[in-house]
C-alpha cells in the first residue's frame, strides 16, 4: 500500500522503494512510524520530490549524515 502510494506520487523518480525497519519484520515489536528506503536517481535534487512527498502525507526525517556524491 504505502509502495504504491509513493509510486504514484513521484513516478519515475523513484527507482526503489522498500518498507525497512522493526515495521518490516512480522511479530516484531515497532514504533508507529514507519520507515521506508527511497532510492533516486539524484539525492542532491532533494528539492525536485521532497513536496511530492509531502503532499502524499510523508515527512522526510533523516538523511545520511555524511552524504557526499560521489
Amino acid at each position: 500500500m504505502e509502495r504504491e502510494k509513493i509510486q504514484q506520487a513521484l513516478g519515475s523518480t523513484a527507482l526503489k522503494i522498500e518498507h525497512i525497519g522493526s515495521t518490516a519484520v512480522t511479530g516484531l515489536m515497532s514504533k508507529s512510524i514507519i520507515d521506508i528506503l527511497l532510492v533516486v536517481l539524484n539525492p542532491s535534487a532533494e528539492a525536485s520530490y521532497a513536496f511530492q512527498l509531502q503532499q502524499a502525507g510523508y515527512t522526510l526525517r533523516i538523511r545520511e549524515p555524511e552524504f557526499q556524491e560521489h
